[in-house]
């Protein structure tokens, strides 16, 4: 496996002035951030993980890390990102179901309902984006729940995936549409 530790130093006791380019440089009790990414092997693809201290922040999926500039790795990866890893790799080679990896992303309120919604899916079953749309009460807003979809930061631990056409077809996916069909033909097996 290959990973890279990026460190990030912020200051807890002060609010930062950028006007004033001193108030950058100076702190006092700096709260570390560790940012970790590594490269998954799968059936499928590469995979890309990204973790932030102990929670999962990004997955990049195998037609994504080619727009990827070139990252320094290294070899030390925290236990969480391990975990991470792990459980991605029991999900691609029929292992796991479901993942109980913490995670923290950033969204928009509409984006978090979405996606949530999303995360009820079961394995092995679909739902349509207009379906999303009448879950989350927002029946005309199936075409957001599919930029949602596009934009979710951990596709797989969040299964847009599972979200279909209202008509049964498969749909777009922002792995690709091949991607999609075999992740769903995957867990229908």
């Amino acid at each position: 496996f290959i990973a890279s530790p990026i460190v990030i130093a912020m200051d807890k006791n002060r609010s930062w002035d950028f006007k004033n380019p001193i108030s950058l440089c100076t702190y006092n009790y700096p709260i570390v951030s560790f940012i970790q990414f590594s490269i998954l092997n799968t059936p499928f693809g590469k995979v890309g993980i990204q973790t932030k201290n102990k929670a999962l922040t990004r997955i990049i999926l195998p037609n994504q890390l080619i727009n990827l500039n070139r990252v320094n790795f290294s070899s030390e990866l925290s236990n969480f990102h391990k975990s991470a890893r792990k459980q991605l790799k029991e999900f691609f080679y029929l292992k796991r179901e479901t993942f109980t990896i913490f995670y923290k992303i950033s969204l928009s309120p509409f984006s978090k309902r979405v996606l949530e919604e999303i995360n009820k899916i079961p394995y092995g079953k679909t739902l349509s984006y207009a379906q999303i749309a009448k879950n989350i009460n927002k029946s005309k807003a199936y075409r957001a729940v599919g930029m949602a979809c596009k934009n979710n930061p951990i596709p797989i631990v969040i299964p847009c995936h599972r979200v279909i056409l209202k008509s049964g077809k498969i749909g777009d996916y922002a792995g690709g549409f091949n991607l999609k069909a075999r992740l769903l033909n995957k867990e229908i097996i």
